[in-house]
Parts: structure tokens; C-alpha cells; sequence
């Protein structure tokens, strides 16, 4: 009973900040998602069966994807440190994140509409930061849709971690649960890397660690990063600090990124 009275109270607080914010109903809902998720999967096969350089395109596409994922998780949990329960009026993707991580993670399942959504409508970086670049370069463009593969597949993979098999089973379509079974057998995500994360709590949060979702080569160095940068706010003492350096880590990380791609391909 007390499981439903929360569910309901989330969901009441969801559907008042859908009403009074810049976007709502007309864009969270089921078929916009369906569009941007078969929109997505056909933009893949269309550059797996046609591109040049499939499995370069790809590599870089999974990279570039996770560096975006990485530093805007960072900079979500800095919202969390800084602002706390004040800023999460500012997206409905955010509220979401900070149930699942600091009260009933695995309500994330319950809300799996609002929290993949949130990886396009909460991260407007993600389409507008790739325009110049494929302006510059059209090669860029078979990476960019791979990107945009690799932001669609965060939603569920973050839900899957947190289900049992059984409601895995029942929570995913067949075909997507076995993929995310083979990715987690190979290695492209780890559950016990995962859980690693959510060892912090909301009176800690400083102590959070491991921001990827995916396995990625450089994922340690966000940690130290972090730790260098909180390290930085408590000696400036200034509000907002660490958010805004992670903001600027993030667009001068994914620019400079991006740029050495368009030089590459």
C-alpha cells in the first residue's frame, strides 16, 4: 500500500510539472517516442547497410555517445549536490533521475517513458552541438545517427539493470531483452560496475562514482575529475561552481571530440 501511495504522488508530481513547464503532454508521451525510436533504427540500418566505414563509424559514434552520457550524468549529480529538491522543477527527466537514485531506484521501470524521453528533451546538446560539425564534414553524419543509437539505448539499459529476470521479461519485448542479455555477456554493459554507482545516497553525494552506463576506456577518469572538481568548489566556496565547470567540461570535451572527428573522417 505504501509502494502505491508513493507511485501515485510521484506520478501526480510528474503530471503537474508536464503542465507548468516548457514542455509537456504534446512532447512526453508515446508517439513521439515511438517516432524518435523507429526514426533512430532506421537512420542505423540505413548507414550499416550503405556507409563506407561501418565499424569506424560505429567505434566512434559508441564513444562520442558515452562521452556525452558521461558528463551530463556528472552534471546531474551536481544539481543534485548544489541545488538539491529546488532544481528539480527544472525538467521532468531530472526528477526522475533523483527518485531513482536517492529513493526507489527501481522505480525507474514505472517511469521509463519520462526517463528516455529525458535523453533527447533534458540534453538539447546532444542534436544541436552535431550541426556545425556535419555541416563541415557530411561524413560526420552515420556517426551522428550511431550516437543518437547509443543515447536511445541508455533509457532501457539503465531500467534493465535494475530489474530481476523475471521482470525483466515482462517489463522488455523479447528482442530487446536478449540484446541487452548480449551486451551485458560481452561486456558492452556491466551490471556490477553499475551497482558500484549507487552506493552513494543523497546525503553523500560528493562520494558518487562510475557515471557511464556502457563500458567505455576512459570511464575512471571521470571519477578523478569529479573529485578534482568538488575538490575545487569547497576552496571557492561559490555557489553553482562545480555545475558550471561541469557545463563547460562537457561542451569543451564533446566539442573538441567532435572536431578531431571531422578531421579523421
Amino acid at each position: 500500500m505504501e509502494a502505491k501511495r508513493t507511485i501515485i504522488k510521484y506520478r501526480s508530481d510528474l503530471d503537474y510539472m508536464k503542465k507548468n513547464n516548457y514542455y509537456g503532454y504534446d512532447i512526453i508521451n508515446e508517439r513521439n517516442y515511438n517516432i524518435i525510436t523507429y526514426s533512430i533504427i532506421l537512420s542505423n540500418i540505413y548507414f550499416i547497410i550503405l556507409g563506407e566505414n561501418v565499424i569506424r563509424d560505429m567505434i566512434l559514434g559508441y564513444c562520442v555517445g558515452n562521452l556525452y552520457f558521461q558528463t551530463l550524468h556528472m552534471t546531474t549529480h551536481t544539481a543534485f549536490l548544489e541545488h538539491g529538491v529546488e532544481h528539480l522543477a527544472h525538467g521532468v527527466g531530472l526528477y526522475v533521475a533523483y527518485i531513482h537514485h536517492y529513493d526507489k531506484p527501481n522505480l525507474l521501470s514505472t517511469f521509463w517513458l519520462e526517463q528516455r524521453i529525458a535523453f533527447f528533451t533534458d540534453a538539447p546538446t546532444v542534436p544541436f552541438l552535431w550541426i556545425p560539425f556535419i555541416i563541415l564534414n557530411t561524413n560526420c553524419l552515420p556517426i551522428y545517427s550511431y550516437h543518437l543509437g547509443i543515447q536511445l539505448l541508455h533509457g532501457p539499459t539503465h531500467e534493465w539493470y535494475h530489474l530481476t529476470q523475471k521482470e525483466r521479461n515482462n517489463h522488455f519485448n523479447y528482442p530487446l531483452n536478449q540484446f541487452l542479455i548480449f551486451l551485458n555477456w560481452v561486456g558492452v554493459i556491466n551490471e556490477r560496475t553499475h551497482q558500484k554507482h549507487h552506493m552513494h545516497n543523497k546525503n553523500n553525494i560528493e562520494k558518487v562514482i562510475n557515471f557511464n552506463d556502457m563500458e567505455i576506456p576512459f570511464t575512471e577518469l571521470f571519477n578523478y575529475i569529479w573529485d578534482f572538481i568538488y575538490y575545487l568548489k569547497i576552496k571557492t566556496q561559490i555557489r553553482s561552481f562545480q555545475y558550471i565547470m561541469c557545463v563547460v567540461l562537457h561542451l569543451l570535451l564533446c566539442l573538441s571530440f567532435q572536431y578531431y572527428i571531422t578531421t579523421i573522417v
